[in-house]
């Protein structure tokens, strides 16, 4: 059953993006404030992924199928996430390795992206207990900061997203529920009231660099939030 989307994305710059549905099919509302912007929805298959993305002026659909060679054989292409937008392909998702250096611990991971003719990157950084980002870029230009919340409750994984242009936002959900499900997907668990926490450490100087603290504090202040008003909030959020 397709739900009402909700609000269409305005000027807002900050959005949530929580699981509210896991086990065999899975569901994700991507809200501003209290109200609707983006339904997600990914039902089970045995053979493929398959995560519909319903909003009030557009639908998107983000595929994996190891067994389509249609866009070739090698390795790359076979672990690769399809996106569509309106039923007309548009880009792909992937894993990667990059080193721009030589030295121990000098490569690092890395999510490719590519969307219409823009080359997206997305880094995973990790600061243990104090926090867990995916920080994505479009060519040099970093374009969003999504944050993870660490406690997790009944698998159900919960995003803030912080862009510092609203446009941007249809290149970034369909980012989230790529990493949300490679990363945390959880398929076929289910739990009542069960509690776990997330923390990742990162080590590498090269990716650490990637994550800019400046970000989050301009999009606030864009949004007409004071920076370090959220703080306590967030705090209690990661340490539920």
């Amino acid at each position: 059953m397709r739900r009402d989307p909700g609000v269409q994305m305005g000027a807002e710059m900050i959005f949530d993006i929580r699981q509210t549905k896991t086990g065999f099919d899975m569901e994700w509302q991507a809200r501003v404030g209290d109200q609707d912007m983006v339904f997600i929805r990914a039902p089970f298959s045995r053979d493929c992924f398959l995560a519909e993305i319903q909003a009030k002026d557009y639908s998107q659909r983000l595929v994996f199928d190891p067994s389509d060679l249609s866009f070739g054989n090698k390795l790359k292409d076979r672990l690769s996430f399809r996106l569509y937008e309106d039923e007309k392909y548009i880009g792909h998702l992937v894993g990667n390795t990059r080193k721009e250096r030589k030295g121990l611990f000098a490569a690092y991971p890395y999510y490719e992206y590519q969307y219409r003719e823009a080359l997206l990157s997305g880094y995973e950084v990790g600061f243990g207990r104090k926090g867990l980002y995916l920080c994505v870029y479009e060519g040099q230009e970093q374009i969003a900061v999504v944050e993870k919340k660490l406690s997790v409750t009944d698998f159900k994984d919960e995003y803030i997203c912080y862009l510092l242009e609203s446009r941007q936002y249809r290149k970034v959900i369909p980012f989230v529920i790529y990493y949300d499900t490679i990363q945390y997907g959880d398929v076929m668990e289910r739990a009542v009231h069960s509690k776990k926490k997330d923390a990742l450490n990162t080590i590498q100087k090269d990716l650490i660099a990637k994550f800019d603290r400046s970000f989050i504090p301009r999009v606030l202040e864009q949004d007409g939030i004071r920076p370090g008003s959220l703080k306590e909030e967030h705090k209690e959020c990661n340490n539920e």
